[in-house]
């Protein structure tokens, strides 16, 4: 599926396709349980969403699937999944480190 597009009949076309899939919405909530069931403690940060909205009714969103955090001398480096039925964790796994390997060589730590 493409981006935003300028018509609103068609943005909300899309919008009641995504959110109608009971099927799709499931196994998010069935992912997310077994997450739960695997981790020793919360997620916390390491990816979602950026929105810019204007007061004209404009949208658009993108996806942070790499987030640096830093505080102090620390530094976090995390990457993000999209886990869904038809997903291999084996892939999954290769694919959070291709994220992750993609920045970090760029990392540098600086004082100033």
């Amino acid at each position: 599926m493409s981006g935003w597009v300028d018509a609103p009949e068609e943005n909300e076309r899309r919008r009641v396709e995504l959110l109608g899939d009971p099927q799709e919405i499931h196994e998010h909530a069935v992912a997310l349980q077994a997450l739960a069931r695997h981790e020793e403690g919360p997620r916390g940060l390491y990816g979602g969403a950026v929105f810019r909205g204007s007061t004209a009714g404009d949208l658009d969103a993108a996806l942070v699937l790499r987030t640096l955090i830093g505080a102090g001398e620390e530094a976090w480096l995390r990457a993000g999944a999209g886990v869904t039925g038809q997903s291999s964790p084996e892939r999954e796994i290769e694919e959070t480190c291709e994220k992750l390997r993609s920045v970090a060589p760029y990392l540098r730590f600086s004082t100033d």
